[in-house]
């Protein structure tokens, strides 16, 4: 196992000790242009990637967040957006994510402390806003 495995996988191990009932897992996926690290609740309902982009050493992407409704209102999303925060810390990289505009999904993630960010190179997809987190 690689040394960025090992790393990953005890910040979900440090994760899951401190998050009560709810408990998540990895698996890391190696292509070519990228590293995607899949975090999902123990039975697969709840998910998120989390891409680390060889072209871009500044950036770690969350995305496709789901929440199944019966995990919903229970800490899941947060959960899984803390691995990734702490992602981000490890691998020392900017949290980024593309969300659709004037949603509770677009608030959320401002409540977080997210902000939106147009000084893009490729521009998010129609009717959404590319969301940086300092």
């Amino acid at each position: 196992m690689e040394k960025k495995e090992i790393a990953i996988y005890n910040i979900l191990d440090a994760l899951n000790k401190d998050s009560g009932n709810i408990k998540l897992k990895a698996v890391i996926y190696h292509w070519d242009d990228c590293t995607c690290i899949q975090a999902t609740t123990l039975d697969g309902k709840s998910s998120c990637n989390n891409y680390l982009m060889n072209d871009d050493k500044y950036n770690l992407y969350f995305t496709d967040l789901f929440v199944d409704k019966e995990h919903r209102r229970k800490g899941v999303a947060t959960l899984m957006w803390k691995f990734h925060i702490k992602l981000c810390g490890e691998f020392i990289r900017n949290s980024c994510l593309e969300a659709k505009e004037g949603t509770w999904v677009e608030s959320w993630y401002e409540k977080l402390g997210y902000m939106v960010f147009d000084g893009y190179i490729i521009p998010p997809a129609k009717g959404n806003v590319l969301m940086v987190w300092p």
